[in-house]
């Protein structure tokens, strides 16, 4: 009521202080919608459900968009008419709760009935990369080991029993090396490395940090899919073209900078 009649006493300044933490609590909804988009998708899309996911990240920005208009505004505060803030606000909020609705009606179901539990198994265990907006209160245990771990186990054995089979010697450029010299070779390069093949498929990345750590999180789930829906809808234009353009030789490459948690990121595209 205070900040719509302009009257800012020093109790209004703690009110400001306060609102301006809790819009930044109310950004981790950032990371909800990011496991969203990044491990429940990738496998809808695996079991053909394309147009829920396409549409429903389209409409995720545009909530981002609306969040960050209303968090600019809060951080003027106090210098700011209240009214307008609060119009802004309300806009937010109800695109939010459309989102929340979208997701239980929609969304939810049909994950539930498509997923499988190896499925649900590898959403958990690459959950932590993004981070959770609300801790759950009870860890889920799967009843069966999932296929991360399968392959973990798999490839043990394989190394320890069968040798030969991961020593086999492979011409690389001027030399030879084993699958296991080439892995160490690209694990260790000072870079974060993904490999898009010539259908577009999104078939590999240099595993050398934790996928929490990296610059842009990549976690196995989303290995196979097509490179255009590992962007948000609205860049799609621009990835597809700088992918087509690389195809046809029309550019040998593509160099660009982003600022993402405070540092500067130099990224080419090859």
């Amino acid at each position: 009521k205070g900040f719509e009649k302009g009257d800012h006493s020093m109790d209004e300044e703690g009110m400001v202080v306060q609102l301006k933490n809790e819009m930044r609590r109310l950004g981790q909804f950032y990371r909800h919608y990011n496991r969203k988009e990044k491990l429940i998708f990738p496998i809808l899309e695996r079991y053909g459900h394309y147009m829920i996911t396409r549409h429903m990240w389209a409409d995720d920005d545009r909530v981002r968009t609306l969040y960050k208009g209303v968090k600019g505004m809060v951080e003027q505060l106090p210098h700011l008419e209240f009214q307008y803030l609060k119009k802004v606000y309300n806009h937010f909020e109800s695109q939010c709760r459309e989102m929340i609705f979208d997701e239980e009606a929609f969304l939810l179901p049909i994950a539930v009935a498509t997923l499988h539990e190896e499925d649900w198994s590898a959403v958990a265990e690459e959950s932590p990369a993004y981070g959770f907006a609300f801790e759950a209160k009870k860890k889920w245990i799967p009843s069966r080991k999932s296929n991360a771990e399968d392959a973990t186990a798999n490839r043990e054995k394989i190394d320890g029993e069968n040798v030969d089979r991961v020593s086999i010697h492979h011409k690389f450029g001027a030399g030879y090396l084993t699958l296991h010299e080439v892995d160490q070779i690209l694990n260790h390069l000072p870079l974060e490395l993904t490999f898009v093949d010539k259908n577009g498929i999104f078939k590999y990345f240099n595993d050398r940090i934790k996928s929490a750590d990296m610059m842009f999180i990549r976690t196995p789930i989303a290995v196979g899919r097509h490179v255009a829906n590992c962007h948000p809808p609205k860049s799609m234009s621009k990835v597809m073209k700088l992918i087509r353009e690389l195809k046809t030789k029309k550019r040998s490459s593509e160099s660009m900078w982003f600022k993402k948690k405070g540092e500067y990121v130099h990224v080419t595209y090859k």
